[in-house]
């Protein structure tokens, strides 16, 4: 198994396991919302968020270019539902 495939990546601005506040601002190809941080995107696995929603997500996978995450849970909710 790789880096990449543990989740480790050093050029990342985010690390597994570490918990963050985010805005959801807008939905990737697959229909899962997207947050960015430092313009790397991360996708959030649930359904239902809104565009400006800012939750807290838990990063599970980090690659070059993007991470996935889980949320914690809501902090604030935004306008338009985006998956």
């Amino acid at each position: 198994m790789n880096k990449s495939e543990q989740g480790f990546d050093k050029t990342a601005p985010v690390s597994v396991n570490q918990v963050l506040e985010v805005q959801i601002d807008g939905m990737g190809e697959k229909g899962d919302p997207v947050a960015h941080v430092q313009r790397f995107a991360i996708f959030v696995k649930h359904n239902g968020l809104q565009s400006g929603d800012k939750v807290n997500v838990r990063i599970t996978k980090v690659f070059a270019k993007f991470a996935f995450a889980d949320l914690v849970d809501i902090n604030e909710t935004g306008g338009e539902i985006v998956g």
